[in-house]
């Protein structure tokens, strides 16, 4: 997910508005949560603040700011570790949801942005209406709906966008 405090949320709220067939595909297709490490779980949250920051910010002076004096909170409790670091990562979980904009940035390319899927490759079929030519049907790269290639997103998985909360799911 984009936003740590979006795993905390009832997913089956969520599921509850989706009609039956797409509820069926949804839980089809859901991974199983991660359980991360530590230091995974604290560069991801740092990720989190940082893009939260950009979200908000309108001048690159004042991201940069930001994003400094949050780099200063982070390394200041660089050595917590046990119950401490618990409370400190859950403290800033809420805070960070407390922040995150309602209509985020999203990276033009990316679900939700403003080039997502604009210029998508045309089926081959419709490019060679007479036969795919072998040396091109060997080179295809099946890609998914956001342009990576399926080898390199793990297990080659389908994904489902919601274009709403602009987001993978």
């Amino acid at each position: 997910s984009n936003c740590v405090w979006v795993e905390n949320l009832d997913r089956s709220n969520k599921l509850g508005t989706m009609d039956a067939s797409f509820r069926a595909a949804a839980t089809f297709f859901r991974r199983a949560p991660l359980q991360l490490d530590h230091k995974t779980t604290v560069v991801r949250l740092y990720r989190h603040c940082l893009k939260a920051v950009v979200s908000w910010g309108v001048d690159r002076d004042i991201v940069n700011e930001e994003a400094t004096r949050i780099r200063g909170l982070f390394d200041e409790n660089r050595q917590a570790s046990g119950p401490e670091s618990t409370r400190l990562i859950r403290e800033a979980n809420e805070q960070l949801a407390q922040y995150t904009h309602p209509d985020k940035y999203v990276v033009p390319y990316m679900p939700g942005g403003s080039k997502f899927m604009r210029n998508a490759p045309p089926p081959l079929e419709a490019v060679f209406p007479n036969g795919i030519p072998e040396d091109i049907k060997q080179n295809e790269q099946p890609v998914h709906p956001d342009q990576v290639p399926y080898r390199f997103r793990p297990e080659n998985d389908p994904i489902l966008i919601d274009a709403m909360a602009k987001s993978m799911i």
